[in-house]
């Protein structure tokens, strides 16, 4: 299964209340008939090289294409200096 670049609509970053970690989801779309189940699969991407991600399917209404959700909670990539002012 292809699975084609992630949606970018409404992507933004969330703080936790310190400030120190961010949060966010990638919603991908899968080429063709067959379905993931939830699980965790390894991915191989041109400039990232190969890396696991757990994946859940999300009840997108479209018989041609399956519909994925990663989300990810890590630490922030701002100083600390910056963190401060968040």
């Amino acid at each position: 299964m292809l699975v084609e670049s992630p949606s970018s609509r409404g992507l933004g970053v969330a703080r936790g209340p310190d400030s120190r970690n961010e949060r966010f989801r990638l919603v991908f779309r899968g080429e063709g008939a067959s379905r993931w189940a939830q699980d965790t699969y390894r991915f191989h991407h041109a400039h990232l090289g190969e890396f696991d991600l757990f994946i859940v399917p999300i009840g997108a209404e479209d018989p041609r294409h399956g519909y994925y959700e990663a989300v990810f909670n890590r630490p922030s990539r701002l100083s600390p200096k910056e963190t401060a002012h968040v």
